[in-house]
């Protein structure tokens, strides 16, 4: 088994990786003196077990537990904490805990502990081992789950023909619950035998193909619909947290793959209304038409990321599902499209860095969360995960920001750009904070170092007199030319042409004195 120690406390931290070791000597033992090197490691080796302080650094045991359990893995948390708090301790056990420790942790404690998580492991892998035998009462059931669990129908030419015989036409059915409130396997394969025998006169199989997913097939009829509602409110009697998608009617064993497809993307639609319990592909392609909702700040995506800007990119994505969630007809595509540019995008810095980010390891898919909120908290890991590991470039001082903001408002003065538009969209960074450094640098606030810059530049253009008034407000930045002519007069005491008038004047003044 491969253990992950968290613990800043240098002594603390050696002392658990002795008593890890007196229990097992064959544990891989990992070790982290903060949180967020905790994730990186949680990230690249997928530690079975994580020991865990609660206090910690940029990352606390609580965040890296939300983290862990976002992830959909297989990894225990166990959390360790000097405070005898029952709250504390609730809160961790509610966020999906395997164990709560208090300090100091004594051999017999955390050997107890240690034996108590590798029992549960074993026996989930009992259960996931015994999956595939369970309802397998006759051959088409096997076949049937045999074709999900692998992603392709066993070569069963009778089987085939029985599907096809008995089934079509017919419909999926996903039944996705909770991880964090499901019945046991058992007991809902009970419930189902008695509800689907009594309601569907009919031919249907169910297979299990996690123990937070059940597939039905149902052969189609004019009442199917309706048929699952009625299961619906059976099923909230028992108060589990589920949803159930149902594809659209499909004729042939071959579309097998696309009608669970369908069922799984209609189950999605939970993220978006969670009053609902049970989702028809079809009605909800017709509810949620917008398949894209444009997100148009990639290169600054792109940019955050190279600077190892995890708060910056985050807040970008947070905003972007804002947005979609603002468009009463988007579809839950939207959100999937956000997911892969995000997981393309990684994966392209890193070939580009040297650095082959596996697309498993950065790609989300929606299938595996409850909430949205859970997707988001996922999202947060994944960029922190890429930050910690993509090469990238650092953030330079502050000082040669300025400079680059100041040799570009030279370089751009006639143009109309915001102080929020040149930080958000130019240099990537908050327009108060970009506010303060030109201040620092120039003792001048944005707008008046660029009106000064803009009268500079327009006193040199009023000594061409090819050029008319409106012209040379035009070049030098103001849109409106009796805007310019204030501006100008207010900052030099005349108007520009006033000033034209003196600067040819003194032109002749000179010729005169030089003839």
């Amino acid at each position: 088994m491969k253990v992950l120690i968290v613990e800043d406390e240098i002594y603390s931290r050696q002392s658990l990786i002795k008593q890890v070791q007196g229990f097992d000597s064959d544990f891989e033992i990992l070790e982290a003196a903060n949180g967020k090197k905790a994730l990186e490691l949680f990230w690249s080796e997928k530690p079975e077990l994580i020991l865990s302080d609660i206090e910690m650094p940029f990352v606390s045991g609580l965040e890296l537990l939300q983290q862990v359990a976002s992830s959909k893995g297989n990894s225990k948390v166990v959390l360790i904490s000097g405070y005898a708090d029952f709250q504390y301790a609730q809160e961790a056990l509610n966020a999906g805990a395997a164990g709560y420790l208090l300090k100091p942790v004594s051999d017999e404690t955390l050997h107890d502990c240690l034996r108590k998580v590798l029992k549960q492991s074993d026996e989930e892998h009992k259960i996931a081992a015994g999956m595939k035998l369970l309802h397998y009462s006759d051959g088409l059931s096997k076949y049937i789950c045999d074709g999900l669990s692998s992603g392709r129908l066993p070569d069963d030419y009778v089987h085939e023909k029985m599907f096809q015989r008995m089934m079509t036409p017919y419909r999926v059915i996903v039944c996705s619950f909770s991880t964090k409130k499901y019945p046991e396997s058992v007991e809902f394969q009970s419930f189902l035998q008695q509800f689907l025998s009594k309601n569907i006169d009919l031919e249907y199989r169910f297979v299990m193909l996690s123990r937070h997913k059940w597939i039905i097939l149902s052969k189609d009829y004019d009442t199917v619909i309706e048929t699952f509602q009625k299961m619906n409110s059976y099923m909230d009697q028992h108060h589990w947290k589920y949803t159930l998608g149902v594809s659209k009617p499909q004729d042939s064993a071959e579309c097998l793959f696309k009608a669970y497809a369908q069922a799984v993307t209609a189950a999605e639609y939970r993220l978006i209304n969670s009053r609902v319990k049970l989702f028809d592909y079809a009605q909800v392609r017709e509810r949620y038409p917008v398949k894209v909702v444009p997100f148009c700040k990639t290169e600054q995506l792109r940019h955050y990321l190279e600077q190892k800007n995890a708060a910056g990119a985050y807040s970008l994505i947070q905003e972007a599902f804002q947005k979609i969630g603002e468009n009463e007809q988007a579809s839950v595509s939207c959100y999937e499209t956000i997911l892969h540019m995000l997981a393309e995008l990684i994966q392209k810095q890193g070939h580009q860095q040297g650095r082959e980010m596996p697309y498993a390891e950065i790609a989300l898919n929606l299938e595996g969360y409850d909430t949205l909120e859970e997707v988001l908290e996922a999202v947060r890991g994944v960029i922190d995960f890429a930050c910690s590991e993509l090469p990238g470039q650092q953030e330079p001082e502050d000082g040669g920001i300025v400079d680059k903001v100041l040799d570009y408002i030279h370089q751009n003065y006639n143009k109309d750009i915001s102080l929020k538009e040149l930080a958000e969209n130019v240099f990537y960074m908050n327009h108060s904070y970009l506010s303060h450094l030109i201040r620092e640098k120039t003792s001048k606030n944005y707008s008046s170092y660029l009106k000064e810059i803009r009268i500079s530049h327009a006193k040199d253009l009023l000594g061409d007199p090819g050029l008319s008034i409106t012209e040379v407000a035009n070049l030098s930045g103001y849109n409106d030319a009796s805007q310019f002519i204030q501006v100008f007069k207010k900052e030099m005491g005349m108007t520009p042409k006033k000033y034209r008038e003196l600067l040819q004047k003194d032109q002749l003044d000179r010729s005169g004195e030089k003839y």
